[in-house]
């Protein structure tokens, strides 16, 4: 019974990440969802800037202390160690449902593109964003990433195997594939509205700032072969520099 729970739980956890995905599809294209980024009754400015505010300050907080190893290890005294990253993938959905849900539009418009072609390369571009981010999810490991194999591997083992260090597909290029198709995702728009831009600005230093927590997570548990990808791969963009030597898979 203990086995068919964890495992229900594991994918419940996985299916609203999906969920919450698919969502935030529509939420950004303001299209097809009931709350997107500009619909809703617009506010005073300077009440929806502090709602926006507090709200991505939620999101930043629960990502960045969550993620820490000295939160895992606290954490893990009150719940089941095998239900930590499904736990953790719950809350973060969770953060990004009440932005969503709870955004206030700011309509004034930032840029708003009008020719054809150029509407068709930032939604070239979007759909490439999703494409990549959840490409990068998948070509490490995808049950890794919302918990599944956490919880194989405890009725298996009774232990959790790191995975290895590895940099297939873009990860050869680029260190964070993930975090550059979530930017793109957020920033390419047609018709940027002062609430979107704020989203994606205040999502991008989130992104500059957990990226450095992160790196040095990375450090800690793959030691040299990291140090190593990280002075000839590029953090968000490739390097120019094609006598650099990979890091095998």
């Amino acid at each position: 019974m203990k086995k068919v729970t964890y495992y229900l739980f594991g994918f419940i956890a996985c299916c609203y990440f999906w969920m919450t995905f698919t969502y935030a599809v529509g939420f950004f294209l303001n299209m097809w969802v009931p709350k997107s980024i500009d619909s809703g009754q617009e506010g005073p400015l300077v009440i929806s800037l502090t709602i926006n505010s507090l709200l991505l300050s939620v999101f930043g907080i629960q990502h960045s202390v969550m993620a820490r190893k000295w939160f895992k290890e606290l954490w893990t005294k009150l719940i089941p160690e095998p239900l930590e990253r499904s736990i953790y993938v719950i809350f973060a959905s969770a953060s990004i449902w009440i932005i969503m849900l709870n955004w206030q539009p700011i309509t004034g418009v930032v840029w708003n593109i009008k020719n054809i072609y150029l509407n068709l390369i930032c939604y070239t571009l979007y759909i490439m964003g999703g494409i990549m981010t959840v490409h990068a999810i998948f070509v490490l490991n995808h049950f890794d990433y919302v918990g599944l194999r956490q919880i194989y591997l405890h009725f298996k083992t009774n232990e959790y195997i790191p995975l290895e260090f590895k940099t297939p597909s873009l990860y050869k290029y680029i260190r964070h594939p993930m975090v550059v198709g979530v930017l793109i995702f957020f920033w390419a728009t047609p018709r940027m509205t002062v609430g979107h831009l704020l989203f994606a600005a205040g999502m991008t230093i989130y992104s500059i700032i957990g990226l450095k927590f992160e790196e040095r997570d990375l450090i800690c548990q793959f030691g040299e072969k990291y140090k190593t990808y990280k002075q000839n791969v590029g953090v968000i963009l490739p390097q120019l520099n094609y006598s650099r030597k990979i890091p095998v898979d």
